[in-house]
């Protein structure tokens, strides 16, 4: 989270936070990705592996435009009803593609190191993934 935030100019925290509104919305839109999971592993394949990541990890400005693509294609990300961080909505609109690009960036070297599977890919793109698991400020990514 904090390569998010540097990039955003924005303190850990609040990105974490908008990170954590996007991520169910985000998941939820890939497990519906139109075609199903060979599309999915299509797009994967054209968003390369570690690329994203790479990028959003650099001390320079990052380009978001292949991050606001995937959100594009897979048809938007949906907040939760109770979303009680309204507030916060223009930083969570400057988090989503960067949240974008390093989601399906690890999910595409996954993809690409692992031969991953249909069921691999179904467990990874669970909404109970992980549920206990809280990043910290000290988390890189």
């Amino acid at each position: 989270m904090n390569a998010i935030s540097r990039q955003l100019g924005a303190p850990p925290a609040e990105a974490l936070g908008a990170a954590r509104a996007l991520l169910p919305g985000l998941l939820e839109g890939l497990r519906r990705y139109p075609g199903g999971d060979s599309a999915l592993f299509d797009l994967f394949a054209e968003a390369g592996s570690s690329g994203f990541a790479a990028a959003i990890m650099e001390q320079g400005s990052v380009d978001t435009a292949p991050g606001e693509a995937i959100i594009a294609r897979i048809g938007g990300i949906a907040l939760p009803d109770d979303d009680k961080i309204s507030g916060a909505a223009a930083l969570r609109l400057r988090v989503a593609p960067l949240l974008a690009m390093l989601v399906v960036g690890y999910l595409a070297a996954r993809a690409t190191a692992t031969a991953l599977t249909s069921d691999e890919l179904a467990l990874l793109l669970a909404d109970d993934a992980e549920p206990n698991r809280v990043a910290s400020d000290d988390d890189s990514v």
